[in-house]
Parts: structure tokens; C-alpha cells; sequence
């Protein structure tokens, strides 16, 4: 609703007859510091306030760029196809899984020092340690997939493992609940060592304006995607 002119010039004086009053105001005090006795004041620093640094969050940036390939829209011919390419690269996952399976204590699914793997358009298995890993699980790996080494690609080491941010992803789903976010899903994609956040199409808008404060929270690489509820037919 608009307001009235004549409230709009009143309001204007004010603020111009504001500025001046407090334009003379000024004035009547540097005069009167002119005339008084001058007196140094003592010198006290002002004490030093130490601003906490804010955690950098690392993106990685992988060899294969895309996602991988939808196969929705392709027949079943080309999608046997397809599976026979990667036929390999299966084969070298599933060698991995088998030469950690006694490594790792009960209920861990994944070394920490373990980035991540995907079979990328190239039908290639691409994997990635984490920075933490060492010589000897560098070495485990290694063994696990020397009888498929022309399938393997090995990325570069990841930021993050993928048990961290897979642990990370949990606490981030029930803040967002918390904060009244619709969150259809959340995991870790692990072509890009970071965590996948699906919202529903009404809050994607919101969640992106919440990304700051959501970063500074869990200080990892997030990308907000839109999802729905699956509902079970």
C-alpha cells in the first residue's frame, strides 16, 4: 500500500533535518575540544582477538568427467554389450572385495584408507586410495589386481576416505532433518569424493542457500541433487 506524499516529505525532512543536526553537533564538540586544555590520553593496545581459521574444503576433480552412462534409453543388445566390456572390470572389483574381506574388523565394510571405485565410460574399474593410505595397502591392491591390470585405472589419491565421509553424510542427514529439510536421500558418490544430497524439488532452492552454513558445519565437499521418496509399490 503506498504511503501518503505528504508523509513521504515529512519523513525526508526528518532525515535532512537529522543530518545537519547532527552535522552542528559535531561541529560544537570540535570546537570545544579546541578550546580545552590539551591532554594526552595514554596509549593502550587493543588486545589481539584471534580468528578461528576457517576448514578448507578439498573438491576432487576425476580423470573421467562424466557420469556414468544412463542405460535407460538403450536396448537390451546394447546394454548386454556394454556389460560385456565391463565384464573385467567387475571381475576386479570383486577381486578387491575378496582381499579385504579378512582385513577388516566385524562390521566395517571399507579400509579407511579406501577412496573409492567406479567403472567409468572407458569400461575401465577406476580406483582411488585415500592420502592416508600406506605402502602395504598400496601393495594389497596391487596384488588384487594384477590379473586385471588392463581394466584397472588407478586415480589420483583422494581428499577424503570414503568411510569418512560416508560417516559424515549420516550426521548431515539428521541435521537437515532437524532443520526441516525434505531429505529424500544421501550418500557418498564416490567419482567425486563427496557426499550426495537428494532433496525433493521444493526444498533444492532452500538447501542451496543453506550450503554455507551447512559447509562450515561439515567442513566436506556436498552437491545437492534433486530426489524423490521411493515409495514401494
Amino acid at each position: 500500500m503506498k504511503k501518503p506524499i505528504i508523509t513521504l516529505i515529512v519523513c525526508a525532512a526528518l532525515v535532512v533535518g537529522g543530518f545537519f543536526g547532527a552535522k552542528a553537533i559535531v561541529n560544537r564538540e570540535r570546537t570545544a575540544q579546541a578550546e580545552a586544555p590539551q591532554t594526552e590520553a595514554p596509549q593502550t593496545e587493543a588486545p589481539q582477538v584471534q580468528q578461528p581459521e576457517k576448514t578448507e574444503i578439498v573438491w576432487y576433480h576425476p580423470s573421467d568427467e562424466h557420469d556414468r552412462l544412463d542405460l535407460t534409453n538403450l536396448s537390451d543388445a546394447e546394454v548386454d554389450a556394454i556389460m560385456n566390456a565391463q565384464t573385467d572390470a567387475i571381475k576386479a572389483s570383486q577381486a578387491f572385495d575378496r582381499a579385504v574381506e579378512n582385513e577388516l574388523p566385524i562390521g566395517m565394510d571399507r579400509p579407511d584408507w579406501y577412496g573409492g571405485c567406479w567403472i567409468g565410460n572407458d569400461n575401465m574399474l577406476h580406483f582411488a586410495f585415500a592420502r592416508c593410505a600406506d605402502d602395504e595397502a598400496r601393495a594389497l591392491v596391487e596384488k588384487a589386481f594384477s590379473g586385471y591390470s588392463h581394466k584397472v585405472f588407478y586415480e589420483e589419491d583422494m581428499p577424503y576416505s570414503y568411510n569418512e565421509l560416508e560417516s559424515k553424510s549420516g550426521e548431515i542427514f539428521d541435521h537437515l532433518l532437524e532443520k526441516g529439510f525434505k531429505v529424500a536421500g544421501i550418500g557418498v558418490k564416490t567419482s567425486l569424493n563427496c557426499i550426495l544430497i537428494n532433496v525433493l524439488p521444493e526444498d533444492l532452492e532452500a538447501a542451496e542457500a543453506y550450503r554455507e552454513e551447512l559447509e562450515a558445519l561439515f567442513p566436506y565437499p556436498i552437491v545437492f541433487e534433486e530426489g524423490y521418496y521411493f515409495i514401494a509399490q
